[in-house]
């Protein structure tokens, strides 16, 4: 016993094991010194090893030039693919490539910045488009929007560089689809991680040509341009917030297919982690945990996704960076950005007033102002209105002009008394002689509340319970039902 006590007191016999795994997994990537020269093509073995880039010119087909540049990014010779693309672009401005060639290896690298869009650079380069060999450039003008998204998402990288290259390929475009448009506006706000990189694409770029590139009316792109700006300064503002990363490690597979075109992966999760809860169309971001073993000064990968699916133990997500070949070899992190499901729907909303207009909206011109004259046949009441004591004069005005348009903006600092105004302009409409239903809305439970609270308030105090028929209906999750009286139910 006494042995047994001396072992206790100097033998350390407790084991701490961690909650979560801390230690990420190791991973090396595949270098040129690794190479078995002898089992390559001669065409790569002339490219990457001897660096004779004239040897890119006896490419035959897609295979080959894809080959190739998927074999260099494989290993991580970003130079060597720069330099690639470099003497392939200057071949073409010469017209050194023959007849056949031109379409294809431009297609081919067109298709390959999706993979790497740092070479996007490349094009930018490039002196007028309009000087190349015309089924060249009639393919770059028609690939215009694809070089932007993949400056977008090499600007975490370039940082303020990505700018003027940006920019330079926006000024050789004619002319850009809405939805195109609108689709780099949103990219931008999941991608873009700097604020002030961000607003450079967005205010000095994509805004400042917007009156030359989109075709329409110009009060309907002025409306169409301004709100994605906004609604996309907001969410970029709301993701660069501090966030921290889930305790635990994620080991990523790919996933079946894509999405829109982008990648997809899948991941199981624990439920323990706290804050570990996903939701549908949250914007993440997966950070690798380390850096591969045999390369530990490059820089650690991440990507921005989008939650595609969440179930507990398991979620999809889809991926806007390129995912790097190691994807599946490494862990990576989890950082929440917060919800996208409202910005999704704003940039929708934006997008489906501009391309469908009077098909989704029949107060399209009141919204973008430009109806001419009085509206027609637009007085909701048979009656003047009587200001109300309760009211100031700028509510009243406020319940006066809801009454007397079809689109009323009303707009007040905190405590003036807007809800007061809204149920005023309820109790208005009630009292018109047309049988109309009223359906309030608002982003938040809690504001519907207050409204609701507030009616009732009124209507109990006047004594307006003493019909059988509801006045009111209150369409929410259970949260909110013990604020309704039972006999409003129906």
């Amino acid at each position: 016993m006494q042995n047994l006590d001396l072992w206790l007191e100097f033998i350390d016999t407790r084991e701490v094991m961690p909650l979560f795994e801390k230690n990420a997994k190791e991973y090396s990537i595949p270098r040129l010194n690794d190479v078995d020269w002898s089992a390559e093509p001669e065409y790569l073995v002339q490219i990457a090893k001897e660096k004779s880039f004239s040897a890119l010119k006896a490419l035959e087909s897609e295979r080959q030039y894809g080959h190739v540049f998927g074999w260099l990014l494989e290993r991580g010779e970003k130079e060597l693919l720069l330099q690639c693309f470099k003497y392939l672009l200057a071949q073409l401005r010469g017209g050194k490539l023959g007849s056949a060639k031109p379409s294809i290896m431009v297609r081919t690298m067109l298709d390959f910045l999706k993979a790497a869009p740092f070479l996007s650079v490349t094009f930018a380069r490039m002196e007028s488009w309009a000087t190349l060999p015309p089924d060249a450039y009639e393919l770059l003008e028609r690939s215009g929007p694809k070089i932007l998204q993949a400056h977008i998402l090499s600007a975490n990288g370039m940082q303020e560089l990505v700018v003027d290259p940006f920019m330079r390929v926006l000024s050789q475009i004619r002319s850009m689809s809405l939805t195109d448009f609108a689709n780099l506006v949103e990219l931008i706000s999941l991608t873009v991680r700097s604020p002030d990189v961000a607003l450079d694409l967005l205010l000095e770029c994509l805004e400042r040509e917007s009156t030359r590139i989109l075709l329409g009316r110009p009060a309907l792109i002025q409306h169409f341009v301004r709100n994605l700006m906004g609604i996309a300064l907001e969410s970029i503002d709301e993701a660069a917030q501090p966030q921290n990363a889930r305790e635990d490690l994620l080991d990523l597979k790919l996933g079946p297919g894509d999405s829109d075109g982008y990648p997809v992966v899948e991941s199981q999760l624990r439920i323990d982690v706290p804050a570990g809860i996903l939701a549908t169309t949250d914007h993440v971001r997966l950070t690798a945990a380390s850096s591969p073993v045999n390369s530990a000064t490059a820089q650690t990968y991440s990507i921005d996704a989008l939650v595609e699916s969440f179930q507990p133990g398991l979620a999809t997500f889809r991926c806007f960076h390129p995912l790097p070949p190691f994807v599946e070899q490494c862990s990576w992190e989890l950082q929440n950005c917060g919800s996208f499901v409202t910005t999704r729907t704003m940039f929708d909303a934006v997008h489906t007033l501009a391309t469908k207009l009077q098909g989704c909206c029949g107060i399209s011109e009141q919204i973008l102002g430009t109806q001419k004259g009085a509206p027609g046949g637009c007085n909701l009441l048979p009656t003047g209105y009587t200001a109300k004591g309760n009211l100031n004069a700028s509510q009243n005005a406020a319940v006066e002009a809801s009454l007397s348009h079809p689109l009323t903006c009303m707009w007040g600092p905190p405590g003036t008394g807007k809800t007061y105004t809204i149920v005023e302009i309820i109790k208005q409409l009630q009292a018109s002689s047309d049988n109309r239903r009223i359906l309030v809305t608002a982003p938040t439970h809690n504001a519907v509340d207050n409204v609701m609270r507030k009616y009732l308030a009124d209507v109990m105090k006047r004594g307006r319970f003493d019909t059988a028929e509801p006045i009111a209906l209150r369409v929410s999750t259970d949260v909110s039902f013990d604020l309704i009286p039972p006999h409003m139910l129906f």
